[in-house]
Order: structure tokens, then C-alpha cells, then sequence
């Protein structure tokens, strides 16, 4: 089951891949004094701040359950990978990044404005060249 998050709390979508981590990430603002770490029993959470337009943008909603919940979109998830890719793992962004472009999930242009937004532009051009 669902349960509510607060107001700012984005949890990430993760594509459809095999080495799927057992922990989901959410995000929250750097600049809430108030922020918490919602309580949701399964699948363990863990979050990390975001300020400026890493928090801001790529904010998608959907419906689940009768709740209505705010996601990063896919491509916006790509690139925060690559930017927590020594916490979960390269080899996790990388499967995300070809998973996302095989079944043409997100778009080679908002990857790569997102790979700037997040600074992560350097490291994720020669894998967006070669999944191109």
C-alpha cells in the first residue's frame, strides 16, 4: 500500500531493469526546514536532497491508488543515477540508460538537459554517444 508523502517529496520511477536495487530513493528539498523521511513499511526508502533546479525540475505526476504522486520523470531518474552511480552502482545507470533509450522511454535531448541540470553532462556523454 501507499502511504502520503509530504508535499515535496518525489519518489523516482525506475525503468524496467534486471539489477534493480532493493532500496527505492526518494528526493526532497534542501531548503524545507521541516523535511522528513516519509514512513512507508516496504520496500525500504532512502532520500536524498536536491536544491535549485535538480529538485525542481522534470516533475511528473501520476495516479496510483487513488493518490495522486509526484515523480521525476525518466529521463530526469537517468540522470540522477549517473549522479549517484557510486551509491548504487554505474552498472545500474548504465542498464537504466539503455533500457530508457531501447524502448524509446526518453528522448536523447531531454537526457542530456537533464545530464546538465544535474551536472552530470561530462559523465554521461560517452554513454549517450554510444546508445545513440
Amino acid at each position: 500500500p501507499l502511504t502520503r508523502c509530504n508535499q515535496s517529496t518525489f519518489i523516482a520511477p525506475m525503468p524496467s531493469i534486471k539489477s534493480l536495487p532493493s532500496v527505492r530513493r526518494g528526493a526532497d528539498s534542501r531548503q524545507r526546514s521541516s523535511s522528513h523521511t516519509p514512513r512507508i513499511g516496504y520496500p525500504p526508502v532512502r532520500m536524498v536532497q536536491f536544491s535549485g533546479d535538480a529538485y525542481s525540475e522534470g516533475i511528473e505526476s501520476v495516479e496510483r491508488d487513488q493518490v495522486e504522486l509526484r515523480v521525476y520523470s525518466i529521463a530526469k531518474t537517468i540522470a540522477d543515477c549517473f549522479k549517484h552511480r557510486n551509491k548504487i552502482g554505474l552498472g545500474v545507470a548504465l542498464e537504466a540508460l539503455r533500457d530508457a533509450r531501447a524502448k524509446k522511454k526518453a528522448a536523447a535531448a531531454d537526457l542530456w538537459r537533464y545530464a546538465k541540470i544535474c551536472r552530470v553532462a561530462n559523465v554521461m556523454r560517452p554513454y549517450l554517444e554510444s546508445v545513440a
